[in-house]
């Protein structure tokens, strides 16, 4: 198998995508791929990833793929959980303090950081399934609500009405689990105030 069989292979092994590191770990070149690109057999879709012409370019995906330690939270994780109706026009990443987002918020003004304390990046991280059906990462409900209650200053009054509603509505809520991120996290008062009012 030649090098650009192999290149097309391993995109096709991880969903029509395949990035300038793999590459270089198969010591394949950096030629090849920009060979590939001229000759339409690939495109390039960001600074070193590629997908095959016929892959359907999925947003989220690809945007988890550029920002591996980013989990989609606030408005987007809502979206994801039917705790919106609102399409998200801002992606919003959690990632932890420190992690380098430069390389993204310089070529997409579409995404929005939040940082927190790397032991909590991952408390109530699960994978689900974007719109074009690929694997990506958000928070639960619970600690989506965490976020939104902790951060309510700077979340859409509606946004954060709409999701408090549904989720306390919900038969799959788990006060437990909520109450639990609340306190690993040092908003448990808050998040009192609010289960006293709505139970």
């Amino acid at each position: 198998m030649g090098n650009q069989e192999k290149i097309i292979e391993m995109a096709k092994e991880h969903d029509g995508i395949v990035s300038a590191r793999q590459v270089k770990n198969e010591n394949i070149r950096a030629e090849v791929l920009k060979k590939m690109t001229e000759e339409g057999k690939i495109e390039k879709v960001a600074h070193g990833l590629y997908s095959l012409p016929d892959a359907m370019v999925d947003e989220f995906f690809l945007l988890q793929k550029k920002c591996s330690k980013g989990i989609f939270s606030y408005g987007t994780a809502l979206y994801f959980l039917g705790l919106s109706n609102r399409v998200p026009n801002l992606l919003h990443l959690t990632v932890y303090n420190g992690y380098n987002t430069g390389h993204i918020t310089k070529r997409n003004k579409k995404v929005k950081f939040h940082y927190v304390k790397a032991a909590v990046l991952g408390l109530g991280k699960i994978k689900v399934q974007s719109p074009q059906g690929k694997p990506i990462y958000i928070y639960n409900a619970e600690r989506t609500l965490c976020d939104i209650i902790k951060d309510k200053k700077n979340v859409d009054i509606q946004l954060f009405s709409d999701a408090i509603k549904l989720y306390f509505d919900s038969k799959n809520r788990d006060f437990r689990q909520l109450l639990k991120y609340a306190r690993v996290l040092g908003i448990e008062d808050k998040v009192h105030t609010y289960t006293e009012v709505l139970l």
